[in-house]
C-alpha cells in the first residue's frame, strides 16, 4: 500500500470522527511532542495540513500527517477518546 493511500484512509477516517461530533471539534487543539518540545495545532488544521500534503505528493508529509491521524482516530490525543 503506498503512503498516498494510508493518509487517505486515516484522513477519510478523521472527517468521519469530525463529522461526528459537533462542528466546534474542529478547533479542538491537540498538543503533542517532537524532538522533546510540545507542538500544538487544532483539529481544522490537522486535517488541512493532511489535505495539503496529499495535494502536494510529498512523500515525508504524508507520513507525519498519516502518523498523526492515527493518533487522532484512535483516541491517544487528550479528549480525543471516540466512543
Amino acid at each position: 500500500m503506498t503512503e498516498e493511500k494510508r493518509l487517505i484512509m486515516q484522513l477519510t477516517a478523521a472527517k468521519i470522527n469530525v463529522l461526528l461530533n459537533d462542528a466546534d471539534f474542529l478547533d479542538f487543539e491537540l498538543v503533542y511532542a517532537v524532538d522533546n518540545s510540545e507542538v500544538g495545532l487544532t483539529v481544522g488544521e490537522l486535517l488541512a495540513g493532511a489535505d495539503a500534503a496529499l495535494a502536494s505528493k510529498n512523500v515525508e508529509q504524508m507520513k507525519y500527517y498519516q502518523q498523526l491521524l492515527d493518533h487522532f482516530n484512535n483516541g491517544y490525543f487528550i479528549g480525543t477518546s471516540h466512543d
